[in-house]
C-alpha cells in the first residue's frame, strides 16, 4: 500500500487540482489526497495515517488538535520571499518548511520532493524492482556538425510514442536553455551526486528533475561539461545499472560526446549504437581514426553493434524541437526504427 500525502486548502478547486496533478505526474512516492475542510482532515486522521501534509497556513493554525503527521509543509500565500520570512518569524514557522502557494504545480511538486528527500521522518518507498526488458541506445559520432542531437531527439520522440523513454544528453554544449527558453536549476551532475545517497533518493531526484519534450523524458544537461569530465567510469557504470534495474523506463537513450570519461564503456553497455557519418575526406578520416582506436583498445565489439547513418540533406528542419517528429528527418529515423525492430 502506498503512503498517503494530503493537500488541505479551503479553496476546493485548488486543493483537488493540485492533488490530481501530483497523482498524474507520479513525481512523489505517495498517493495524494485532497481536503477542503479541516474537520474532514482531522476525521480522516482518526483512522488513517498521513505521512506528509501540505496545508494552507490559516487552516494549520486553526486546527483544534495537534496534527500528528511526520512531515507538515505550510502553504503560504505571501507575495514574495521577504514577506514570507517576516511572517514566519512572527508565527513560529521554524518547525515546518514553507512553500509559496501561487506558483506552478510542477514547482510545488519539486519543492515537496526536496523536502521529503531531506527529511529523516519520511519513510521512503522500497526501490522499484522491474523485470521488463530494457533497451539501451547510444548515438555517437566522431564527426562534428552532423545533426547528432536532432537525430537523437527525433529518435527518442518516436520511440516514446509506444514505450517509456529517457533521453540523456552528454554534449559539452547542449544549448537546451536557449532551445527551450528556460533556466534549469539542476542538471546531470546534481543527479549523479545523489547516487552516493542511495538508490531511493536517486530515484526520487530523477523523478523530480525529469523534463519532457512531448512524451519523451529527459534529464537537463549539466550546466558545465567540466562537471562531467571528472565523473569516473565506475560512477557511469553504476548510473546505467541503476537506470536499468530500478526505473520503469523501457528505453534509455544516450547522446554522447568525446569529453565523457568512460565513453567506450558506455557504448559497450548499449544494445544499439548509431554513428552519423559524412562522405567528405575529413569526416571519413575522423571515422577511420575512431575505428582504429576501438581496435587498439580491444573495443571492436562496439562496431558490431553500430549502424552508420548518412543523413540526407534536408531543405529545412523546424527550429522547435517539438516539431521534429513531423519533419523529413523523422521519416528517415522512422525507417531506421523499422529496420532495427525498435
Amino acid at each position: 500500500m502506498r503512503q498517503v500525502m494530503a493537500v488541505c486548502d479551503c479553496e476546493k478547486q485548488y486543493a483537488f487540482r493540485l492533488a490530481e496533478y501530483m497523482n498524474r505526474q507520479k513525481s512523489l512516492p505517495f498517493e495524494v489526497m485532497a481536503f477542503d475542510d479541516l474537520q474532514k482532515l482531522e476525521t480522516y486522521l482518526q483512522t488513517q495515517e498521513i505521512m506528509v501534509l501540505l496545508i494552507e497556513e490559516g487552516l494549520f493554525f486553526a486546527a483544534k488538535t495537534e496534527l500528528t503527521i511526520p512531515q507538515i509543509v505550510l502553504l503560504k500565500s505571501g507575495q514574495n520571499e521577504k514577506e514570507m520570512d517576516t511572517v514566519c518569524e512572527k508565527m513560529d514557522y521554524q518547525v515546518h518548511p514553507v512553500i509559496y502557494k501561487y506558483q506552478s504545480a510542477k514547482i510545488i511538486s519539486r519543492q515537496l520532493l526536496e523536502i521529503c528527500m531531506e527529511s529523516s521522518q519520511i519513510r521512503l518507498l522500497p526501490t522499484l524492482q522491474t523485470n521488463s526488458d530494457k533497451t539501451l541506445i547510444a548515438v555517437y559520432s566522431p564527426v562534428g556538425r552532423c545533426l547528432q542531437t536532432s537525430f537523437s531527439i527525433v529518435l527518442g520522440q518516436l520511440l516514446a510514442k509506444d514505450r517509456k523513454c529517457l533521453y540523456i544528453n552528454m554534449e559539452p554544449y547542449s544549448g537546451f536553455h536557449s532551445l527551450f527558453g528556460k533556466q534549469y536549476e539542476q542538471g546531470m551532475s546534481d543527479l549523479l551526486y545523489y547516487l552516493s545517497k542511495g538508490n531511493e533518493r536517486f530515484l526520487l531526484k530523477l523523478k523530480g528533475m525529469a523534463e519532457s519534450i512531448g512524451q519523451l523524458d529527459y534529464i537537463p544537461p549539466a550546466c558545465s561539461f567540466l562537471d562531467l569530465m571528472d565523473i569516473s567510469i565506475e560512477i557511469w557504470q553504476l548510473f546505467i545499472e541503476t537506470l536499468v534495474e530500478q526505473t520503469d523506463y523501457d528505453v534509455i537513450l544516450f547522446d554522447l560526446s568525446d569529453h565523457i570519461r568512460g565513453l567506450f564503456e558506455i557504448l559497450s553497455a548499449c544494445d544499439h549504437i548509431y554513428t552519423i557519418i559524412k562522405k567528405d575526406g575529413i569526416a571519413m578520416a575522423k571515422l577511420d581514426q575512431y575505428e582504429q582506436i576501438l581496435s587498439y583498445t580491444n573495443h571492436e565489439a562496439i562496431l558490431d553493434k553500430t549502424k552508420k547513418c548518412q543523413i540526407p540533406v534536408f531543405k529545412e528542419l523546424p527550429r522547435q524541437l517539438e516539431r521534429l517528429p513531423y519533419s523529413e528527418l523523422a521519416e528517415y529515423v522512422r525507417q531506421l526504427i523499422r529496420e532495427d525492430g525498435l
